[in-house]
């Protein structure tokens, strides 16, 4: 087993040959695929990505995200914000292309209905719900559109958090975006705010 993730009710792991496989409550396809009758676990077919294989695994708690050896995302499960995403929004029994397909995908996380992209650029992506700026835009529903995250720094490394996210750029400055109660400023203003900035600092 190469790394396992743990969503609502389920999880899926990803073994060293790049096959998937998922066990659990099948709610909103988070499976990706068709549980054999009564035993509540499946294999996802990943033949549709780069050399039939997943390099990457990751998850929120409804959805999970993939990456193939092209650095392309994909996704199955609960899309009801086109955090996956795909047009028209549903929920995908398999796993499906996502968004920005002209880029390479280095890290993607999946945040409770939204999902970050992070290019080999170092460039920041989001989709989907974005109430409590949760992609650091003003935007309040999930549209399916792309937002690019503008940020001055090369991004290096991006982590969930509940509400939002955070991410660390080269200079070592850590960024958050989301809900903050505690922050008057955040709840009007989409940030990306600054947590911290120590050269050379690193999220372990």
């Amino acid at each position: 087993i190469l790394d396992v993730v743990g969503l609502e009710e389920s999880f899926s792991f990803l073994t060293d040959q790049g096959r998937l496989a998922s066990f659990g409550q099948d709610f909103d396809n988070r499976l990706g695929c068709l549980p054999n009758s009564g035993d509540n676990d499946c294999i996802p077919d990943v033949s549709g990505l780069a050399e039939g294989k997943a390099k990457y695994i990751t998850s929120s708690d409804r959805h999970v995200l993939l990456i193939d050896s092209a650095k392309k995302a994909f996704g199955y499960g609960k899309d009801d914000r086109f955090q996956i995403p795909t047009m028209p929004s549903g929920d995908y029994i398999r796993p499906f292309q996502g968004p920005l397909t002209s880029k390479n995908i280095s890290h993607i996380r999946g945040l409770q209905q939204a999902t970050i992209f992070l290019t080999e650029e170092g460039q920041l992506y989001g989709v989907g719900m974005q109430d409590g700026h949760r992609l650091c835009t003003m935007a309040t529903t999930g549209t399916g559109t792309i937002s690019h995250i503008a940020h001055g720094e090369r991004v290096q490394r991006i982590e969930r958090i509940y509400g939002g996210f955070v991410f660390q750029d080269i200079k070592g400055g850590v960024y958050a975006c989301g809900r903050n109660p505690g922050f008057t400023t955040q709840a009007i203003t989409p940030g990306p705010f600054l947590v911290e900035s120590v050269e050379g600092f690193q999220i372990d």
